[in-house]
């Protein structure tokens, strides 16, 4: 089993304001481009990334929580630090396997209540069966887990016209 680090490049995406479907847990591309392109804003939100750095997150999920499984929290091998490993569904693993082959050397943005939490590279196609979110603290990699939980596990919300 191979395991991805937010080091070497993943990003989760949960915000209800913009999510493509009614997942409230995505992983979303980020787009190069010039913010001044007058077409950008109808395909991405312009966000801040911890860096930093502004960065243009499709509104069109890669992934979507059905995709993922359970959070759970475990030890880095590679760090020895906390952190959070997401199982992926079959669709999943296709999905991020094809796409990074695609876009090495792109940046995605791990994004949980509307925050951008990361955007790391990615640096290699990325063939793994789960998701692994390095923390600096035990105790924030619990809360994250516990939070990603509860977002994978939330009713959908309502849209304007569904009952």
């Amino acid at each position: 089993m191979r395991i991805l680090t937010v080091a070497s490049a993943l990003v989760v995406l949960w915000s209800p304001a913009n999510a493509a479907d009614d997942s409230r847990f995505s992983l979303m591309p980020v787009l190069d481009a010039n913010p001044s392109q007058a077409l950008l804003p109808t395909v991405a939100v312009l966000m801040r990334a911890p860096d930093g750095a502004e960065i243009w997150v499709a509104k069109d999920a890669l992934l979507t929580a059905h995709m993922m499984g359970p959070a759970k929290v475990i030890e880095d091998r590679q760090t020895g630090l906390p952190a959070i490993e997401i199982a992926l569904t079959a669709e999943g693993q296709r999905r991020l396997t094809a796409f990074s082959r695609d876009h090495i050397g792109r940046r995605l943005a791990i994004m949980i209540e509307g925050r951008v939490e990361a955007a790391p590279l990615i640096n290699e196609e990325l063939a793994t069966s789960s998701i692994l979110l390095t923390t600096d603290s035990a105790v924030k990699a619990e809360n994250l887990a516990g939070l990603i939980n509860r977002l994978r596990s939330a009713p959908p919300p309502l849209r304007p016209g569904s009952r």
